[in-house]
Order: structure tokens, then C-alpha cells, then sequence
């Protein structure tokens, strides 16, 4: 019994000793501690740490602007054409400015005689200077005079043509009033005879018809004539030639009313007479009154119508008068007035003369030429807005339709498009991010569409106030580019990463190699280690504490605990065999229990 123990011991022991062996061949040969483990390590570099914070945008002209009409008119020229390139103060636009030029001569005019009166205020008098005003004054007085005289003489003349134009009106009612009597006469023996008052109307009636109505108007026209002169021979038998004015203006009316009535049975008579002539009344008894008194009433006719012109003549007459005596008179007074503003006005000004003007004249003066200046310097500015020049170098973008010459252009109105040939990035950032940006801060430029292109430009522009979207607050960023490709067109996408630091000649570790225990900074170095790659070593990496500065995305800034050459761990390489290894010996530690071997494997 104690043998088979033994034997049981013994083999135990043989199979222990296998496992170790096989374990050591693991280690030996499947890469375990024994191997060593693979690294991937770097050397610490000096060289420049950029910063930078990065958006995306567009490309835009650097400047726009839309060149608009100042003022309303007709365009004389236009210079702009499509894709035409200028320079700052080309003459684009121009619009007729006749008007403007206008105005700059009167101003021109209004300043100079300013200018002029300023100078004589400020010159001593001469003797030449001090004649001629007093000859002013003389001259000035003797107008005065004449003024004075004439105003008197425009009184006399008023009164005495309206005195005259009532006279002449009463002595031409007398007169034709005598001569309607005779007018009448003559038609009374028209219709009738010393037998009988209307004797041969029956005779007239015999040869037109007895319902002639030419007849019956001379019988009708001569009746209303003759009451129409009785009522105004009673009006003229109760005016004299100095009665009131009023009466004598009523009486030249009623006359005229009256002579009118005479006229219109005259015309009636002699429309009677040649419709009898038309009919052979020769063998009757009433033809030679016919023949005696048709050239009569054709010569009456003639002298009332003279007499109805010369009565209205007269009327009219008064009426001028009336009308004219006030403005004469108040003409003359105006005369006067000016006459005697203008005395004073040489007076006052011969007594500067001899006195010299007052400091506040000169300075009122002063103020006159002044606003006079201001005056010229308006209408030339004005006139300016009468042409388009080109503001600063750049390329015509667009032309409008309207803008041909001679065309009528409304103030306001946009001609064309004038954009840089120089190109800028826009394109916003964060809140966090635009802290950073500060003008003039560097920047590089990248293309989507042109994939070989980077270009250099600066920060001109930052916004003050940013927009916000859905909750997240961005700020506009404007980069000038450096240089121009012709490639570039506005409204192409970009990336622009802008420069916010940059330490040149620093030490530089990855960002990998950098860790973190407890607050502090550290990096691992492999003992011995001299080559940089892919590292297999049998000892444990050492830790080494640094200091660190900066960092940006891949390399971080080494202040301290590290110089140049150093070689550092930035990650562990684990290999497939070496974890299948590990699985294995792990399972083999697990699952291997060694009867009479207390503790081995646990």
C-alpha cells in the first residue's frame, strides 16, 4: 500500500512538472511576459504649435455696392459696360445738368456781389468814392421831386379824365338824342302821311301780303322805337351837365338802349323795302314814296349804328376812367415810395461813407458772404450728383436695361453693379469659438471645388451681434484672401481654419502620449529605448511627469520633464497570438486541478 502512494506521488509530481514546462515553453514562444510587449513610440520634436478654430462659408466679393441716380432726368451718357473693369473716379453715369450749371452761376453771381460789398466796406473812402455817392443823393433827391410831382400830376389827370369822360358822355346823349328824332321822323313817313298815320303800311300789305310779318315788324319795330325815345327824352330833360355821375352813367345807358330800339326798326323798314323791290309796284301810287324813302332809311342805318358805336365809345370812356384815375394815382404813390426809400438809402449810405460801417455791419456782411459760399459749395455738390463715378477699382457685375442714353431715369434708381475683383471667405462660428478671433489673425483657406487650392488670407471683420438659431448663438467672420485665382467665384464653399496662436520652436509631444493620473501630466518612456516605431520591450514603460502648455488636435506643447529626442510610448500594440496565448493559459489556470498539489493554479 505505501508503494502505490508513492508511485501516485511520483507521477503527480511528473505531471507538475510538465505543466511548468509547458508553461515556460508558452512564455518562451507564444509571446508572453518572457517575449516582451509591443509599443508604438515617437520621439519629442521641437517645432511650431498652431491654433486654430475652424468653420465653413463662402466665397463673396469683398465689395458691392449698387450705383443709384441721385436725381431725377435724362441720362447724356452712358459709360459702363458689362465685365468692364475701372478704376476709382471713372465716369460712369452722366445726366443733363444744364439746370445745376445754372444754378452754380447765379451762386457764383450772388457771391461775388457779397464779395464786392465787403470789399467796399472794408476799403477806406476816396474822393472819387465820396463824389460819387453824393451825386447818388443829389440824383436820388432830384427823383424824389419828380416823384412828388408826378403823384400830384396823376391826381390832377385822374380827376380831370374822369370829369372829361362824363362831360363828352352827357354832350353825345344830347346830340344823338336830336338825331333819333330825325331817325324817327323819317320812319313815320314811312307808314304814313299827313292824312294818315299809317296810310301806306295798307299800300305795303297790298304788295307783300296782308299777313306779311316784314310789315307788321316795321309797324311793331317803329312803335316800340318811338316810346322807347319818349321815356328817354323825359330821363335826358330832368339831367343837367352837372348832375350826379350816377345819373349821367344811367342816361348814356338808357341811350344806348334807346338808339339800339331806333336801329332795329331802321333795319326792319329797310328789309320791308327790299322784299317790295322784288315785286313790280311801279304803277302804283305809293312807288315814288317807295323810291324816296328806301336811300334815306339806308342812310339813317348807317348813322344810328356810328351813333350806337360812339355812345358805347363814351361809356366805355367812363369806365376806364373810373377804372384807371386809382391806379394812376396809385402808381405815382408807389413811385414816391421807392423814390424816397431810395433817397435814404444813398443818403445812409454816403454817411457810411463818410463815417466808415460799424464792426457788426462788417461782421453782418461777413455772415452774408459766408452763406453765399455755403450757396456755391450746395450747387456745385449738386452738381456732382449729376454723374456716376466709380467708387473705388473694381469690375462692372450688371447693367441695367434702362440705363441707355437719353433715357429718363428716376431718382433712386439702381444703373448697375460694381463689385472687387477681390475675394473674401465669410463663414460664422460659435460663441465659444469667436471669443478667439480677433482681427488681422491669420487664416488658410481650402476649396470644395478646386481640391489643389489653399490659400492665406486675415480677419477683417468679426459682427458685433451674433443670430441665433435654434438656441446656439453664431457671429459672422469676413477673411480677406491674400491672393486672386481666377478660378475663385463668389458663392463657391470653403474651409477656413483661423491661426488664433502659434508658439514656434517648442517642444512637441502627440496628444496620445499625454495622460492624466490624479491632476498631473505624464508621459511613459521605455527604459533603453532608442528607436522610434513599433517597439517590443520586456520591462514595464516609466512613467515621467511633465508640464504641459498648449495643445491643438494633435500635438500638445511640453513646457518641462522632457527634451528633445526623447523617446516616448504614445500607445501599447497587443498582438492576435499574444491575446490568443493569454486566453489559453488563462483557461489552463481555470480548469487544471493537480490532486495532491494543494494550491498550485488557484
Amino acid at each position: 500500500m505505501m508503494l502505490k502512494i508513492s508511485k501516485f506521488k511520483i507521477a503527480s509530481l511528473v505531471a507538475v512538472v510538465l505543466v511548468i514546462l509547458g508553461y515556460g515553453g508558452y512564455r518562451w514562444f507564444g509571446g508572453g511576459s518572457a517575449a516582451g510587449v509591443k509599443y508604438a513610440t515617437t520621439a519629442v520634436e521641437r517645432g511650431t504649435l498652431v491654433i486654430s478654430v475652424s468653420g465653413t462659408g463662402q466665397i463673396a466679393a469683398k465689395d458691392q455696392v449698387d450705383l443709384k441716380a441721385e436725381v431725377s432726368g435724362d441720362l447724356t451718357g452712358t459709360y459702363a459696360v458689362k465685365d468692364q473693369q475701372v478704376r476709382t473716379g471713372d465716369l460712369l453715369f452722366a445726366f443733363d445738368s444744364r439746370t445745376a450749371q445754372k444754378s452754380i452761376r447765379d451762386a457764383q453771381v450772388s457771391l461775388d456781389d457779397a464779395q464786392a460789398k465787403l470789399d467796399d466796406m472794408l476799403a477806406p473812402p476816396n474822393a472819387q468814392t465820396l463824389l460819387a455817392a453824393e451825386s447818388a443823393v443829389a440824383q436820388a433827391e432830384r427823383d424824389l421831386s419828380q416823384a412828388a410831382s408826378d403823384r400830384v400830376d396823376a391826381e390832377t389827370i385822374g380827376v380831370q379824365a374822369l370829369q372829361t369822360a362824363y362831360e363828352n358822355a352827357y354832350d353825345g346823349t344830347s346830340t344823338t338824342l336830336f338825331k333819333l328824332a330825325d331817325y324817327l321822323a323819317d320812319l313815320k313817313d314811312v307808314l304814313g302821311n299827313a292824312q294818315g298815320e299809317q296810310e301806306h303800311v295798307r299800300s305795303y300789305r297790298l304788295i307783300l301780303g296782308s299777313d306779311s310779318t316784314l310789315v307788321q315788324d316795321t309797324v311793331d319795330d317803329y312803335y316800340a322805337a318811338r316810346d322807347a325815345f319818349d321815356e328817354t327824352t323825359a330821363y335826358f330833360n330832368g339831367i343837367k351837365r352837372d348832375s350826379p355821375r350816377d345819373a349821367i352813367y344811367g342816361l348814356i345807358g338808357q341811350m344806348v338802349t334807346t338808339t339800339d330800339s331806333v336801329t332795329q326798326a331802321l333795319e326792319s323798314a329797310r328789309r320791308m323795302y327790299d322784299a317790295i323791290v322784288a315785286h313790280d309796284y311801279a304803277s302804283l301810287k305809293i312807288a315814288a314814296t317807295i323810291d324816296a324813302m328806301r336811300p334815306k332809311i339806308e342812310a339813317d342805318i348807317t348813322a344810328a349804328y356810328a351813333d350806337l358805336g360812339a355812345l358805347r365809345d363814351r361809356r366805355t370812356a367812363i369806365d376806364d376812367a373810373v377804372k384807371n384815375a386809382p391806379k394812376l394815382i396809385s402808381d405815382a404813390d408807389w413811385s414816391f415810395r421807392v423814390a424816397t426809400e431810395t433817397l435814404e438809402a444813398k443818403r445812409a449810405a454816403l454817411a457810411d461813407l463818410r463815417d466808415g460801417y460799424t464792426a457788426q455791419e462788417i461782421r453782418s456782411q461777413r455772415n452774408v458772404v459766408a452763406q453765399k459760399e455755403d450757396a456755391l459749395s450746395a450747387a456745385r455738390e449738386q452738381v456732382a450728383n449729376y454723374s456716376i463715378r466709380a467708387p473705388f477699382d473694381g469690375v462692372i457685375a450688371s447693367v441695367s436695361d434702362t440705363a441707355k442714353k437719353g433715357s429718363a431715369v428716376s431718382s433712386g434708381a439702381v444703373l448697375a453693379v460694381l463689385v472687387t475683383p477681390q475675394k473674401i471667405a465669410t463663414l460664422t462660428l460659435n460663441e465659444i469659438d469667436i471669443a478667439k478671433v480677433k482681427l488681422g489673425q491669420k487664416a488658410t483657406v481650402t476649396f470644395d471645388a478646386i481640391e489643389d487650392l489653399t490659400m492665406t488670407g486675415a480677419v477683417v471683420e468679426i459682427d458685433t451681434l451674433g443670430t441665433t438659431t435654434q438656441g446656439v448663438v453664431n457671429y459672422g467672420v469676413q477673411v480677406a484672401l491674400d491672393d486672386q485665382d481666377e478660378r475663385i467665384k463668389p458663392g463657391m464653399s470653403v474651409s477656413v481654419a483661423i491661426v488664433i496662436d502659434m508658439r514656434p520652436d517648442v517642444l512637441l509631444a502627440p496628444n496620445a502620449a499625454v495622460k492624466s493620473s490624479n491632476g498631473s501630466r505624464y508621459v511613459e518612456i521605455l527604459p533603453g529605448a532608442t528607436e522610434v516605431g513599433t517597439v517590443t520591450s520586456t520591462a514595464a514603460p516609466e512613467r515621467r511627469s511633465v508640464e504641459i502648455g498648449l495643445a491643438n488636435d494633435t500635438s500638445t506643447e511640453i513646457l518641462s520633464g522632457l527634451k528633445e529626442g526623447d523617446i516616448i510610448v504614445t500607445r501599447t500594440v497587443t498582438s492576435a497570438a499574444a491575446g490568443a496565448a493569454g486566453a489559453a493559459s488563462n483557461q489552463s489556470r481555470g480548469g487544471v486541478r493537480i490532486p495532491g498539489v494543494g494550491g498550485f493554479g488557484n
